[in-house]
């Protein structure tokens, strides 16, 4: 199962489910929204903002791959509701997971201003 990488870029496959179709126009969306608010951070200044929307975008992104190496290790490629499945979760996963790692690093920064 190929899925599109967005809208402007791809679309799904000939003859892919409505499932893939709208998790791909989804996809498109949050990439475009995402690197688009990165942008507006930097174009105002706001290098932190920036960073954050920018570390989201780059969790979006990844879901291209994700959906690939999972399909391609566990062999999911004919398995049309396993893939549909699989690009679900890791695009409904992208930006809350991006959101942890930002927490961890800020709470990490927190404790080592602490110590100093």
């Amino acid at each position: 199962m190929t899925h599109g990488c967005g809208f402007p870029f791809s679309a799904p496959r000939i003859g892919g489910t409505r499932s893939e179709t709208i998790a791909t126009g989804v996809f498109a969306i949050l990439l475009m929204s995402t690197t688009s608010i990165a942008l507006f951070f930097i174009l105002n200044r706001k290098i932190q903002q920036h960073r954050q929307w920018m570390t989201r975008s780059y969790a979006v992104a990844l879901v291209f791959f994700e959906v690939r190496a999972i399909g391609g290790i566990f062999r999911l490629d004919d398995n049309v509701a396993a893939s549909d499945t699989v690009f679900w979760i890791c695009l409904v996963l992208a930006i809350p997971l991006a959101d942890l790692i930002l927490q961890l690093q800020e709470s990490r920064r927190a404790h080592n201003l602490a110590a100093n």
